[in-house]
């Protein structure tokens, strides 16, 4: 019993102490996807350098939840490789890196401010709805 006790307290608090973050490095040109309990257990670090532009869009997400909303609107800011490198895309070296994503359009694009800021590229303007 005391077992069971120590394993669903050890559950609760990888619940409570679970973090995640992304870090946008600037000076050495990578994005860092991080997940631990206090500490990274699982990191993955991306090279940006091929990135040309910090952009914002929208995507309509379907709710798992049996009440509320069927459909709700995820604002995502993504950095973004150039137009030409369409064929890069679609082999998969250049796709879009998502960064951040929210359903406050305000704060999507405070972020977005931010990253291009930091990163020293445009940011392109959001695409009508």
């Amino acid at each position: 019993m005391v077992f069971l006790g120590l394993a669903m307290m050890l559950v609760g608090l990888v619940f409570v102490l679970a973090r995640k973050a992304v870090i946008v490095d600037g000076d050495a040109s990578t994005v860092t996807f991080w997940w631990g309990v206090g500490v990274a257990l699982r990191k993955r670090c991306l090279s940006i350098r091929a990135y040309t532009r910090v952009g914002v869009s929208s995507e309509d997400r379907r709710s798992k939840a049996e009440h509320g909303p069927e459909y709700y609107t995820i604002h995502v800011v993504s950095l973004l490789g150039p137009e030409e490198q369409v064929e890069a895309l679609l082999a998969g070296s250049g796709n879009p890196i998502a960064v951040y994503e929210v359903r406050s359009l305000a704060r999507a694009m405070t972020a977005a401010n931010e990253i291009s800021a930091a990163l020293g590229l445009p940011l392109e303007a959001m695409p009508p709805e």
